[in-house]
């Protein structure tokens, strides 16, 4: 009897609670199994971005003939474990390189920064909850 008390709030979570915008992180703590949806944002001109409290995935597609940057959460308690991926998309960080740079705390080893310069790559960043984005 207590697993068919169980079943429906799984599928008010699954099909409700997860399909709402998150603005906090982390909004989901747990296991998913199968796929699972996220938010894109796609920088199309310009050369300086700040990531959003809604970002997941930021593709740089601008054609803007200059480095771009992108400036980071600091990575503390309230971000931890959150992901952020980067890519290239207009093929062109090797002339016009994404920065990274966090707002506090450091990228990895104590850098203050990191820098793309190969065409087309991606970068997956997560926050230790203390004060470093690790890159994966």
């Amino acid at each position: 009897m207590r697993f068919m008390k169980i079943i429906p709030t799984l599928v008010s979570l699954l099909f409700f609670g997860m399909s709402q915008a998150q603005t906090s992180f982390p909004p989901f703590s747990g296991t998913i199994y199968g796929a699972f949806s996220a938010p894109v944002r796609v920088i199309t001109s310009g050369t300086t971005d700040t990531v959003q409290a809604s970002d997941y995935t930021i593709s740089w597609n601008s054609s803007a003939t200059s480095s771009k940057a992108e400036s980071l959460p600091s990575c503390s308690s309230g971000n931890k474990g959150r992901v952020l991926i980067f890519k290239d998309t207009a093929n062109s960080s090797s002339i016009y390189a994404i920065i990274l740079t966090p707002i506090a705390g450091k990228i990895e080893d104590g850098v203050n920064f990191y820098i793309n310069t190969v065409n087309g790559q991606s970068i997956t960043i997560q926050c230790d909850g203390v004060s470093n984005w690790m890159v994966n």
